[in-house]
């Protein structure tokens, strides 16, 4: 636990600190490497059928709302 005197105090500790956790320390999960070795190694896999040929976004689960409305009956008549 710590208390900081200030917001800047707090920036700057916090700062070192994911320094050090991410260039000095090695992890055993990432087979014994520092997570900035670890990420200049990795390369992300994508499941193929999570793309679309327009882009990499899934694939929408809902319809867009048309634009507009056809409909006459339903418009709001003042007067």
């Amino acid at each position: 636990e710590m208390l900081f005197t200030s917001l800047a105090q707090a920036r700057a500790v916090l700062a070192s600190w994911r320094s050090d956790y991410n260039i000095n320390r090695p992890h055993s999960r990432l087979g014994w490497q520092t997570p900035f070795e670890f990420a200049h190694t990795f390369t992300p896999r994508r499941d193929t059928a999570l793309r679309t040929m327009i882009s990499s976004a899934p694939v929408p689960v809902a319809q867009t709302a048309q634009q507009g409305n056809n409909d006459r009956r339903s418009e709001l008549r003042i007067g």
